[in-house]
C-alpha cells in the first residue's frame, strides 16, 4: 500500500527567514546557547543548530526551508506541467491520475531526469510523487467531469457564434427592438420519475438508494418562453397521447395550455410556422446548433434550477404518498410548484446577460471559452463579430516552456483533428434569420422537395421487391403497369419458398 499523508497533531511551523537569521546571529554574536535562542525566537532547536553550523563553516544559506531537494522536477518544470494540465482540462481532454503518472515518467525521460527504479519498473511516476505534486499546486484538483458530446464541444467556435451575433446585430438595427420585444423559446422534457438528490446515509455504505416513482417515466415536452425584461410566458405541455383532456393542465401555472402528439414532431421549422410569424410581425432567429449550453438563456440560468425544484416536488410527493406512483397527469402540479420558484426575473435577466443577447455584447465569450473546439476547429472567422469575439481564435497553447529544454506539449502534443471530410454532401447548419425573405423562400423550397420526395417514395415498390426484380423497377413510369405482374411473381416466389421449407 502506498503511503498516504495524514496531518500530524503538531504540524511543522513555518519560520520567517529573518527570524531564523536573527536567532543565528544571537547565538554567534552574543554567545547565547542554541537552546535558549530557540526558546527566545520560537524556532526548532535542531534546525537552528544546523544553520549555526553552516554559518560557522562559511557556507552561504538563505535561512529558509528547502523541501525541493527530493523533487524529480524543478519548480519551473512543475509549473510547465501545471499549465499543460490546465490547458488539457479546458480542451475537455483532461488527464486522469494514472495518465498523469505516465506522462510525468515520459517527461522525466525526455528531459534526462534521474528517476527511481520504481518509475522505470512501472513506466510511470509513483503515487507519492502524484500526491506531492497535487499538494504543491493547489490550482489543480481531482474532479468528476461531466460528459460533453463531440458535437457540443466542436460546434461552439468563433465562426458559428460570430455568425449568430452578426445576425442578431442586423435584427436589432433593422427593427429597433427593446428588451420587452426579445424572447427566448426552448423546450425541455419532464417525466413522472424524479432524479433523486443527495441524502444523509451511513458513512462507508457502498449502496445508497432513494425511492422513485417507477423504473422509467413517460416524457412530456414542456415549451417555455421568457423575455429579456424577466417575464415568463405560461408553459405549453405536449403529451404523447391521441386525445386531450382537462387533467393535462390541472394544477399547472395559470394560463398554461396543452396539446397532444402521438409521435415526435418532424422539424422545428415549417413553412406554416414561418408564415404565421411573418404575418404577425415576428422575427425568428435560430441559435447555432449544439451551442445552447452557452448561448441559450433558458439553458444557462433557468432550466437548471427548474429541474432541481421539480425533482424535489416529486420527492415530496413520494414522501407524503407512500406506495403511490406519480402519473403523467400529476406532472402539471409538479411544474406548478417549480415554475414560479425558478422562472424568476433575476434568473431570466441573468440568462440574457450571460449569453450576450441583452444587453447586446458580441464579445461576451473569450478565447478560453472556445478552447473546447480547438481539437476540430478549422475555419477562420467569417464575420466582424467572429473577429471581435477574439482576435486570437484560440489561446496560444504551451509551445515554449518557462524553462529551457523540452516542453510538456512536445512530449505529449494536444489532440488535433485533420482536415474535415464532408459526409454525403451535407450542408453546414448555421444561425439564420428565418423570417428573412431569401431564407424563408429557401426553407419553403427545401420543404416542398422533401414532401415530394417522400410522396414519390411511397409509390415505389418495397426494397425487397426491388432486389428480387431489379429490371422491373428501372423505369419509374412503368411501375404502376408492372405492379400486378410483380405481385403475381412475388406470390409464386412465396409459394416456392413454402414448398421448399415443407420438403426440408
Amino acid at each position: 500500500m502506498p503511503f498516504k499523508w495524514k496531518p500530524t497533531e503538531n504540524p511543522r511551523k513555518k519560520v520567517d527567514p529573518g527570524v531564523m537569521k536573527a536567532a543565528v546571529k544571537r547565538v554567534l554574536d552574543d554567545n547565547v546557547s542554541i537552546r535558549a535562542a530557540a526558546v527566545e525566537y520560537e524556532v526548532d532547536r535542531k534546525t537552528l543548530g544546523r544553520y549555526v553550523t553552516k554559518v560557522k563553516e562559511g557556507n552561504e544559506t538563505a535561512f529558509k526551508a528547502d523541501h525541493n531537494s527530493s523533487q524529480i522536477f524543478s519548480s519551473e518544470e512543475e509549473n510547465d506541467l501545471e499549465k499543460y494540465l490546465l490547458t488539457a482540462a479546458r480542451l475537455n481532454y483532461g488527464l486522469t491520475p494514472k495518465e498523469l503518472r505516465r506522462f510525468a515518467y515520459e517527461y522525466a525521460v525526455a528531459r534526462g531526469k534521474p528517476i527511481g527504479d520504481n518509475w522505470k519498473r512501472n513506466n510511470q511516476a509513483s503515487y507519492d510523487w502524484e500526491r506531492g505534486f497535487m499538494h504543491r499546486h493547489p490550482r489543480l484538483s481531482l474532479r468528476n467531469p461531466q460528459g460533453k458530446s463531440l458535437g457540443r464541444g466542436t460546434a461552439f467556435n468563433p465562426t458559428s457564434v460570430g455568425e449568430f451575433f452578426q445576425n442578431l446585430r442586423s435584427v436589432y438595427h433593422t427593427n429597433k427592438f427593446g428588451p420587452e420585444s426579445i424572447y427566448n423559446l426552448d423546450e425541455t422534457g419532464v417525466t413522472n420519475v424524479q432524479k433523486p438528490g443527495k441524502v444523509i446515509a451511513p458513512k462507508g455504505e457502498k449502496q445508497v438508494s432513494k425511492m422513485t416513482s417507477a423504473e422509467r417515466g413517460t416524457l412530456v415536452t414542456l415549451c417555455c418562453a421568457v423575455s429579456a425584461t424577466g417575464n415568463a410566458v405560461p408553459p405549453f405541455f405536449v403529451y404523447p397521447r391521441q386525445r386531450l383532456n382537462d387533467k393535462m393542465i390541472d394544477g399547472a401555472p395559470v394560463g398554461s395550455c396543452a396539446g397532444v402528439s402521438p409521435n415526435n414532431h418532424e422539424s422545428h421549422v415549417t413553412p406554416q410556422t414561418l408564415q404565421i410569424a411573418k404575418d404577425n410581425g415576428i422575427t425568428l432567429i435560430t441559435l447555432p446548433p449544439h451551442t445552447s449550453h452557452k448561448t441559450q438563456p433558458l439553458d444557462r440560468t433557468v432550466f437548471g434550477p427548474f429541474k432541481t425544484v421539480y425533482n424535489q416536488a416529486i420527492d415530496d410527493f413520494m414522501t407524503t404518498h407512500p406506495g403511490e406512483t406519480a402519473t403523467i397527469y400529476q406532472i402539471p402540479k409538479f411544474v406548478g410548484n417549480a415554475f414560479p420558484v425558478s422562472f424568476t426575473p433575476a434568473n431570466i435577466i441573468s440568462g440574457f446577460k450571460c449569453t450576450g443577447i441583452w444587453p447586446f455584447d458580441s464579445t461576451i465569450f473569450n478565447s478560453t471559452d472556445f478552447m473546447s473546439s480547438y481539437v476540430t476547429y478549422r475555419p477562420s472567422p467569417a464575420s466582424e463579430d467572429a473577429a471581435a469575439i477574439s482576435k486570437e481564435p484560440h489561446p496560444t497553447l504551451i509551445t515554449q516552456p518557462s524553462c529551457s529544454g523540452i516542453s510538456p506539449e512536445q512530449v505529449r502534443p494536444f489532440p488535433k483533428a485533420g482536415p474535415k471530410k464532408s459526409k454525403n454532401g451535407r450542408k453546414r447548419v448555421v444561425s439564420r434569420v428565418l423570417t428573412d425573405t431569401p431564407v424563408k423562400a429557401a426553407i419553403e423550397k427545401e420543404y416542398e422537395e422533401r414532401v415530394n420526395r417522400k410522396r414519390n417514395q411511397a409509390t415505389l415498390p418495397s426494397k425487397t421487391i426491388r432486389k428480387i426484380f431489379p429490371n422491373d423497377c428501372e423505369d419509374s413510369v412503368s411501375i404502376e403497369k408492372e405492379r400486378g405482374k410483380r405481385e403475381e411473381n412475388l406470390t409464386l416466389l412465396l409459394r416456392l419458398m413454402r414448398t421448399r421449407l415443407l420438403k426440408i
